[in-house]
């Protein structure tokens, strides 16, 4: 939430949902030393509950395919069970649970590309 999305969109890739009235949702791919990782995935509250998440999921990992990719990962918050249950239910499995920066518990999942 602190980041310059300035710089973030020269140096990933951002999809953003737009129905030419305002953003509905987004979602950031970052290239890292163990794959391409979801950054950032979001939908503006007043479209959520309507299947925007899932398409911009769908996106991400299309758009991870056509960049040559096999696996996409994506980390959540402990804390944010309902977004755990979401990505089990799209087909991604839990891979590891870290501590980061003394604060952070972050759940790591990761979906085969096939």
């Amino acid at each position: 939430m602190t980041d310059d999305y300035n710089q973030v969109v020269l140096r990933n890739t951002v999809w953003v949902a737009d129905d030419g009235l305002g953003i509905q949702g987004v979602v950031e791919l970052e290239e890292t030393d163990f794959g391409l990782l979801t950054k950032n995935m979001a939908v503006d509250p007043d479209f959520q509950k309507q299947g925007l998440g899932r398409r911009l999921l769908k996106q991400a990992e299309q758009l991870a395919r056509d960049a040559g990719h096999d696996m996409l990962y994506i980390y959540i918050s402990e804390a944010m069970v309902e977004n755990l249950v979401f990505y089990l239910d799209h087909g991604y499995e839990e891979c590891e649970r870290r501590l980061e920066q003394g604060v952070y518990r972050r759940i790591y999942l990761r979906k085969a590309l096939l």
